[in-house]
């Protein structure tokens, strides 16, 4: 889905807040800013990899292959209906 400038620069000035991620200023573009996750991040990212998995096992469990093909693409209709629509 497509986010708005300030949507987008609200939830980067929340990370940033939290120490997940910093921003820094693109050498070859001084107009434009780079965000980068911290070292904190990438430290966590492990963990975060290991929950997200362990999350959707509990989601699909049962679920067939086809099953879950079906819901993604499903979900990935509605994604673009929504984008259709911005």
């Amino acid at each position: 889905m497509g986010l708005s400038e300030v949507t987008v620069g609200r939830f980067v000035r929340a990370l940033e807040g939290v120490g997940w991620v910093e921003r820094t200023s693109d050498p070859a573009d001084s107009r434009a800013i780079l965000v980068r996750p911290t070292r904190r991040a990438y430290a966590a990212l492990p963990k975060l990899l290991e929950v997200s998995n362990a999350l959707l096992d509990r989601a699909f469990a049962g679920f067939s292959p086809q099953e879950i093909e079906a819901i993604a693409r499903t979900t990935e209709m509605v994604r673009d209906n929504l984008d259709s629509q911005e």
